[in-house]
């Protein structure tokens, strides 16, 4: 399935947290590493070391050195591997970090602080506000607990009653986190569907007020918008082919005296109709009235008028709400299309008064003989 633009932009923010995620792994093995050496320094210099130079070398600093060394490199594959989707590298990169602080806690079971960086590991899935991965994580983060206790290669880790303590104090700690990520996680889920809530309403009022409630075709404030706006300035810019129309209804008062104003109104809708059904050629607009405009995405001008006449012709074959057939007459101006909206309504202007002057119903170019 094709992803949308919402989808697209909402995995901005996901990457984003998978970066941090990513950094937050290197950072927990670069620290490690580096509080090991200090560690080893420390206690050399105090002559505390039991076990030897060579044994703590291989216990404390090269076993979870490598550790930490395979879970980073395994996540920063993942991370950019061009298959892996934001989900996968979220789920990746929070079991690489829940493994990395296994490994710290299996390695240095004496210090009870250890549970916070289990913590640490729950509390970052926060970021992708998803209450699985929160929970999985959470549950991966005691089961490491449980087992760095129960195997800890630390010697100088012994089951007593203070240990059972910390232990029950770990759990109490990471049901905690947990607690309070599924609570944010809840209140960001929240606030995400009120901002989407909210610019759903502003969109729709925006389009609202950019958009012709007799016709259904964009209004005056939107063919200026789009001068203005992005599209005139790319058209500019780049000085792309195209033309500008402009036309009205050859005598709509008189056809209104006739047949009434609500008639009036039904030719109007049925025009509107039209230049919907002509929309991926042009681009219309209700210009006030019973005039209307449109940018034609064309370079050839005598394809244009081809086209145009088929425009005529559709609208010749109006029939009222009896079935009455009552053709519908336009005049057409013509002009080069610049992005420039004062001189393209201007010079089109021109070119209608021309046609209507001369034959109503006729097409006619701004300078042409």
């Amino acid at each position: 399935m094709k992803k949308t633009n919402k989808d697209n932009a909402y995995n901005v923010p996901l990457n984003k947290a998978a970066e941090i995620h990513m950094l937050t792994l290197f950072c927990t093995g670069a620290v490690t590493f580096v509080l090991e050496v200090l560690f080893f320094f420390l206690l050399s210099s105090q002559g505390v070391i039991e076990i030897g130079t060579q044994k703590y070398f291989i216990k404390y600093l090269l076993l979870p050195t490598g550790c930490n060394t395979l879970l980073i490199v395994s996540g920063y594959i993942i991370y950019h591997s061009k298959k892996a989707d934001v989900r996968l590298k979220s789920y990746a990169l929070s079991i690489c970090l829940v493994l990395s602080s296994f490994v710290i806690a299996l390695v240095h079971g004496v210090f009870s602080a250890t549970c916070l960086i289990f913590a640490m590991a729950i509390m970052i899935t926060v970021f992708y506000g998803e209450k699985i991965l929160t929970t999985v994580i959470f549950l991966l983060a005691v089961i490491g607990r449980v087992i760095s206790v129960r195997f800890c290669i630390d010697k100088n880790v012994v089951t007593d009653d203070t240990s059972i303590a910390n232990l029950l104090l770990s759990f109490v700690i990471l049901f905690g986190m947990y607690v309070l990520s599924l609570f944010i996680i809840r209140l960001e889920n929240e606030k995400r569907e009120m901002v989407t809530e909210s610019m759903h309403a502003w969109n729709e009022m925006r389009q609202t007020s950019r958009t012709d409630v007799l016709t259904g075709l964009h209004n005056r404030q939107a063919l200026e918008d789009f001068f203005d706006g992005k599209d005139g300035q790319y058209y500019r810019e780049c000085k792309l082919p195209g033309f500008f129309a402009l036309w009205d209804i050859d005598d709509f008062k008189r056809f209104n005296d006739i047949y009434g104003h609500l008639q009036g109104d039904d030719v109007l809708r049925y025009i509107g109709a039209a230049c919907r059904a002509w929309s991926p050629w042009m681009e219309c607009f209700r210009y006030g009235g019973d005039e209307f405009c449109a940018v034609i995405f064309d370079s050839d001008a005598e394809h244009i008028k081809e086209q145009l006449r088929g425009f005529q012709q559709q609208l010749a074959g109006y029939r009222n709400r009896e079935g009455k057939r009552i053709p519908v007459s336009v005049s057409i101006g013509l002009t080069r299309f610049n992005g420039r909206m004062e001189m393209v309504i201007a010079e089109s202007d021109k070119a209608l008064y021309r046609a209507k002057k001369e034959n109503k119903g006729n097409i006619v170019f701004f300078g042409e003989s």
